[in-house]
C-alpha cells in the first residue's frame, strides 16, 4: 500500500512481491538468488501475502467506510449518522377474525389457522363462542413478514376443533415485515437527503418510508386547476401507502404537506394536530392477484424439476405500488432454478398486466397453475 497526494495506492500481490525482491538486492546486491526453493526467496513469499493480507482488509475497510458500498452492521453505522435505523422484522396482525359455530366451544390461545395461501397465524387469547354462536379474536403471523389478509377471507384450522364451523375475518391484516435489506436501506438513506422539504412530494415520501411498518408509498401531486390523468383533484395530493399505522401516517401528511394543499383518498381520519382537529385522507394500494399459467419441461440431462421453488420465487416477489407486470420480466425471477425451460408462460392469459397507479400486483401460491410437461 502507498499513499499519493490524492489517493491510497494499493498494489498487487506480484507488485508487492517485485517491490520487496527488489529491496533485498539492494540491500545484498544483484547476485541475491531469490528463486522459491531458498530461504529469502520463501520468506519475501510470506511476508508479500501477509502484506496482500492487510491490502485486502485496508480494501475492505475503506469501501464499508462509503455508505453506497457498505452492508450489514458497517451499512448500520454509516446511515446512523444521517438518524436511520435498519427496520426490524415484525409479525403480521389482524384484529378483526370471527368464529363461528357452536355456543360454548373453546379456542385456546395459540390455536393454529391457516389462510387460502397457506400462511400459518396463531390466535393471540383464549376465547369460548357465545350463546350466539360466534367470538370475535386477533391473530398473529406464526413468522415474521408481510402476511396479507383481507377483509372477509376465510381462514381454516391447521387441526379440526369439534364446535368450529366458519373463521372470517372481519378486516385488513396489519403487514409485518422482514428485517430491512440492505438495498431497502440504501435506499432510504439516499431519499433522506429530501426529508427536510416540506414543499416537495419526494420530501413527504421520504418521511412516510421511515414510519414503522411502512413498506412502500407513492404521493401522487397535481398543482394545477384541473382534476389529472391520476384522478388527483386541483392543487392536492394523494398518498398511497402500503402498511403502517393510519395515525401515525396521517401525522406526517400533515405535518409535511405545505399550507392550502389539499389532500384525497379512501382513507379518512380525524388527526390531533397543532392544537386543532384536523380531517387527513391517503389510500391503501388495492391488491391485483393475477393468475399464473406456467408449462415446463426438463432440460436434457436433468431429473427433477423444484416447482415448489418456482412458485415461491415468484410469491415472494414485490412489485411496486402501480408497477406494470410483464411476463418477459418474470423470466430472470425463476432462473435461479435448474434444469427447465419454460413452453407457456403468461399472466391473466396476456403477456403483461397493467397496474392502475393506486393498485399493486400480489401473486399467491394458489394463483400458480404450474405444470411439467
Amino acid at each position: 500500500m502507498r499513499v499519493s497526494e490524492n489517493r491510497i495506492i494499493i498494489d498487487e500481490l506480484e507488485t508487492i512481491k517485485e517491490r520487496l525482491e527488489n529491496g533485498f538486492k539492494a540491500i545484498y546486491g544483484e547476485n541475491l538468488e531469490l528463486g522459491s526453493s531458498t530461504p529469502d526467496g520463501q520468506m519475501i513469499g510470506l511476508f508479500s501475502e501477509a502484506l496482500s493480507e492487510v491490502n485486502q482488509v485496508l480494501t475492505f475497510i475503506v469501501q464499508m467506510l462509503d455508505p453506497y458500498l457498505a452492508t450489514g452492521e458497517w451499512l448500520d453505522q454509516r446511515v446512523a449518522y444521517a438518524g436511520l435505523l435498519r427496520k426490524t422484522a415484525d409479525y403480521s396482525r389482524a384484529s378483526g377474525v370471527t368464529i363461528h359455530g357452536a355456543g360454548g366451544t373453546i379456542i385456546k390461545k395459540g390455536t393454529i389457522l391457516k389462510d387460502k395461501n397457506s400462511n400459518l397465524w396463531v390466535t393471540d387469547y383464549e376465547v369460548t363462542l357465545g350463546a350466539e354462536g360466534s367470538k370475535a379474536v386477533s391473530i398473529t403471523s406464526q413468522e415474521t413478514g408481510a402476511f396479507i389478509l383481507n377483509d372477509q377471507d376465510e381462514l381454516e384450522m391447521q387441526e379440526i376443533i369439534l364446535g368450529v364451523d366458519r373463521i372470517v375475518a372481519t378486516k385488513n391484516s396489519t403487514l409485518g415485515a422482514d428485517e430491512e435489506s440492505d438495498g431497502d436501506l440504501l435506499f432510504r438513506f439516499m431519499q433522506s437527503h429530501s426529508i427536510n422539504n416540506n414543499d416537495e412530494r419526494q420530501g413527504l415520501e421520504s418521511y412516510l418510508l421511515n414510519l414503522s411498518g411502512v413498506k412502500q408509498c407513492k404521493v401522487l401531486e397535481n398543482y394545477t386547476n384541473q382534476t389529472d390523468a391520476n384522478g388527483v383533484e386541483p392543487h392536492s395530493l394523494n398518498a398511497i401507502v402500503l402498511g403502517g399505522d393510519d395515525m401515525a401516517i396521517g401525522e406526517a401528511i400533515l405535518k409535511k404537506k405545505i399550507g392550502g394543499c389539499g389532500v384525497q383518498g379512501q382513507t379518512k381520519l380525524e388527526v390531533e394536530f397543532l392544537g386543532a382537529k384536523r380531517e387527513v385522507k391517503f389510500d391503501r394500494p388495492t391488491q391485483i392477484n393475477p393468475r399464473i399459467f406456467l408449462r415446463v419441461k426438463r432440460t436434457e440431462g436433468a431429473t427433477d424439476i423444484n416447482t415448489d421453488k418456482i412458485k415461491e420465487l415468484l410469491s415472494n416477489h414485490v412489485f411496486n405500488i402501480g408497477e406494470d407486470v410483464y411476463i418477459s420480466r418474470l423470466y430472470s425471477i425463476i432462473n435461479d432454478v435448474k434444469g427447465f425451460e419454460v413452453t407457456q408462460f403468461t399472466i391473466n392469459g396476456g403477456q403483461s398486466l397493467p397496474v392502475a397507479v393506486r393498485e399493486i400486483c400480489v401473486i399467491n401460491k394458489n394463483d400458480i397453475d404450474l405444470a411439467v410437461v
